[in-house]
């Protein structure tokens, strides 16, 4: 019997459980997981649609995925945000429908911001998890500034792409020496030349975002991430991330999700999340360079290098575009990843593939 994996909408508020996809109806039977693996459920009982939604109760707490069985249709799904006290921006790319109709596993691959404020039962709930390997994309000096806080088992790799502009953007969040920094921007808006400056720079995150393909140093670190992804993927779950989780891993979650098959338009709706995530964080951030600075070609110029937008991941399949190239033919090309790589990707994190 064929099977056709659908994505289910999961939210959890306390002990409520809400399900929701269009296509559920009537009764179904419904296990509550705590691996991606799916091995054994903590949970199992039978729930009746209404319009779509099934709600239901629970006790059971951390990381859940749910299983919906409803004749040859399997729904399943989890949370989008790893919800902890230390990040904003730790979303699961699991769930996600390919262009011929697969989908994407949950709990495999998560991309997030800088692990530098997890408590220990933040590190707790990620090693409950069996979170395996980390890969940070950002600068050394990023990182002496902002160690990652992670426990002895895991395994961690850097691949820096040497995004400048993101390092720029990364400094700015890590809220070191803000005075001194605005002080500086003022002083740069002062001139006629250093106004234009500022405007330029409001756009630089567009060629940042095209250097991320052309340049060698961005293709060989993209490269070693694709290719640590295979080398890791028996090792349990993996998280990428740079400072903000926006750019750098921005783009490295597009590549993934380009090379599993996923359209462009989910590509950009999950890039352009993380202005959903951060919103809190980037309302404090903004909220401390008004109390230092009130002028607006500066806040500006600060804006623009907390939000994801549009032009900026244009920036990036423009280069493709421009070579007429696929992301499948852009990674053989200019990151030596091959279709057999390719394909050993999708084995891992597709379901109804190799994996259970």
């Amino acid at each position: 019997m064929v099977t056709n994996f659908l994505s289910l909408e999961v939210s959890i508020q306390g002990a409520d459980v809400c399900l929701s996809h269009p296509k559920l109806a009537g009764e179904s039977q419904i296990s509550i997981y705590d691996s991606p693996t799916l091995a054994k459920a903590c949970l199992a009982v039978r729930g009746k649609a209404k319009q779509g939604v099934i709600q239901l109760k629970t006790a059971l707490t951390g990381r859940l995925y749910v299983v919906v069985r409803q004749d040859k249709l399997v729904f399943i799904g989890a949370t989008r945000r790893v919800m902890i006290d230390g990040l904003y921006n730790c979303r699961d790319l699991g769930g996600y429908a390919t262009a011929n109709g697969e989908l994407v596993r949950w709990g495999a691959l998560y991309r997030s911001d800088a692990l530098d404020h997890l408590t220990l039962s933040d590190q707790m709930y990620l090693q409950n998890m069996k979170l395996g390997t980390v890969i940070d994309f950002r600068t050394t000096g990023e990182r002496e500034k902002r160690p990652n806080q992670l426990w002895s088992s895991v395994k961690e790799w850097q691949f820096d792409p040497k995004g400048t502009t993101a390092k720029e953007a990364g400094e700015m969040q890590l809220g070191l020496n803000d005075q001194e920094k605005i002080e500086s921007l003022e002083k740069l808006a002062q001139t006629t030349k250093g106004q234009n400056e500022l405007l330029q720079k409001q756009h630089s995150m567009v060629q940042q975002m095209r250097r991320l393909v052309e340049s060698t140093e961005a293709q060989h670190a993209y490269s070693q991430f694709l290719h640590q992804l295979l080398i890791a993927r028996n090792e349990g779950p993996v998280l990428f991330h740079c400072q903000g989780g926006k750019d750098r891993t921005g783009w490295a979650a597009a590549l993934v999700l380009g090379l599993l098959g996923v359209d462009k338009p989910t590509i950009y709706a999950d890039y352009l999340l993380t202005n959903e995530f951060n919103q809190e964080r980037n309302h404090q951030r903004m909220s401390v360079y008004r109390s230092y600075t009130d002028n607006p070609l500066v806040l500006d110029y600060l804006r623009s290098l907390q939000l994801t937008t549009i032009d900026y991941l244009d920036g990036a399949f423009d280069v493709l575009a421009e070579r007429n190239q696929s992301i499948e033919t852009y990674a053989q090309v200019n990151l030596a990843f091959s279709k057999t790589d390719s394909e050993d990707l999708k084995n891992w994190l597709l379901y109804g593939r190799d994996n259970p």
